[in-house]
């Protein structure tokens, strides 16, 4: 078998030309490592490929403000100016409404009040989006924006040897495409193939702090708590992770062109989910100033300027609001990364491709009860009915018993004259430990 001739597909990269120029490879993302903590749900989704459409109101909602901000930035990162609160308004209805649209099957509510769900979610967003202009524009004047939805890729090197994670792995021969053998599959069907590991993944933003050398990983985040996100912070392993993936990228892969420049930090822009209306006045017809119940100044704002207020008389309280109400619903958590958290990154990256490897080779010829010990359940699970796989693993479903919709997360396709691909050497890399 001459893996050369097969280029890898994978959910969600099926455009990248990133991932065509590493050749033939088992690629893995920070979201199936994380998943790899409870060997149940990896299994589930990773070797059985059982295809998951529903995603949660939050979850949808940060995928379609992704997308804005994508547009956003990129728009920003051509000009090197904020964009106007009314084009980014504008992206709201225009990018903003299109990905709901493109996302209406999985909205979980009957169809005729998903076109309320949607609206509802784009006012939620209009008011959002203001607020966030002025909170971009002070980290701009200080970051410029290099590139977006970066595609970032590293080998999985042996921490001694510093050779390629190659194992051999069966794979299922089906027309000019092979895929991951899965569960039950008797071995003298299958071709064992030696497959180098690499990690990918996509960088929300990559940002060069002005007058400095330094590049900084930024991740978008959603949450109707944005204060929770700093204890998070302190132990998010994702972005340390891309880190790592950039270095690589700059000193032996596709972005040798910032070589002159060094990995320095992580940025998380947290943005609140759910910014309350614009207050209504009280009787008197003024706007309440107590502090009870502190909204954004930039919705406050809003009902001096629709209520024809006299603003003069409210100029302590946004100057307040602005101070103690604003940084509830925007912030940066800004965190230096240095090269022993990106050599961290990469040793726990080739654990993860090593348990990977071996789980998928203990069930590719299993019974339920093996399946039930091998690919055991997480035994602290966070998750518990909200786990998109709960339906299966609550009532321990048998695997034979298991027949649902299969979307394959990862194959390969043949192609012609598949030669165009980074030739790893580990000569060329050295040992990054």
């Amino acid at each position: 078998m001459n893996i050369t001739e097969y280029q890898t597909v994978m959910n969600r990269y099926e455009d990248s030309e990133r991932i065509k120029q590493i050749g033939p490879a088992w690629t893995f993302t920070n979201s199936e490592f994380v998943e790899l903590g409870c060997k149940r749900k990896w299994s589930y989704g990773y070797l059985m490929n059982i295809a998951t459409t529903e995603k949660g109101d939050a979850l949808l909602y940060g995928i379609v403000w992704h997308v804005i901000m994508e547009h956003a930035l990129l728009r920003m990162k051509n000009t090197d100016k904020c964009i106007t609160k009314e084009e980014a308004l504008e992206l709201i209805e225009i990018v903003g409404r299109k990905s709901f649209e493109e996302e209406r099957e999985s909205i979980q509510v009957i169809e005729e009040a998903k076109e309320e769900w949607i609206e509802n979610c784009l006012d939620r967003m209009k008011r959002a989006i203001v607020g966030w202009c002025d909170h971009w524009a002070i980290l701009h004047k200080e970051y410029e924006i290099i590139a977006i939805e970066q595609t970032l890729a590293r080998p999985i090197l042996h921490p001694q040897t510093g050779e390629v994670y190659s194992p051999k792995t069966y794979m299922i021969e089906v027309d000019d495409c092979l895929y991951p053998a899965g569960i039950n599959k008797e071995r003298s069907n299958l071709i064992d193939v030696s497959i180098p590991y690499w990690k990918v993944g996509k960088a929300d933003a990559i940002l060069l702090k002005r007058g400095t050398k330094s590049l900084y990983i930024l991740d978008h985040k959603t949450t109707s708590q944005p204060n929770s996100y700093e204890r998070k912070f302190l132990f998010d392993m994702q972005l340390s992770g891309y880190c790592s993936l950039l270095d690589y990228e700059i000193k032996h892969g596709d972005m040798t062109y910032l070589s002159k420049y060094e990995v320095k930090g992580v940025i998380w822009d947290l943005c609140h989910s759910k910014v309350p209306k614009p207050p209504e006045p009280l009787k008197s017809g003024k706007l309440s100033t107590a502090k009870a119940k502190l909204v954004p100044s930039w919705i406050y704002e809003e009902s001096i300027i629709k209520y024809e207020l006299d603003r003069s008389d409210y100029e302590e309280h946004l100057e307040m609001l602005k101070t103690k109400a604003d940084p509830n619903y925007f912030c940066f958590l800004i965190t230096s990364i240095n090269e022993n958290d990106m050599i961290r990154s990469a040793l726990e990256d080739y654990s993860t491709a090593c348990s990977m490897h071996e789980l998928k080779t203990k069930l590719i010829n299993t019974d339920n009860i093996t399946f039930q010990y091998t690919a055991s359940r997480y035994p602290i699970c966070q998750q518990y009915l909200n786990c998109k796989y709960s339906y299966l693993c609550q009532p321990n479903v048998a695997i034979e018993d298991i027949n649902e919709t299969i979307k394959h997360k990862i194959y390969w396709k043949k192609v012609e004259n598949n030669t165009d691909y980074d030739i790893i050497k580990s000569d060329q890399l050295g040992l990054p430990f």
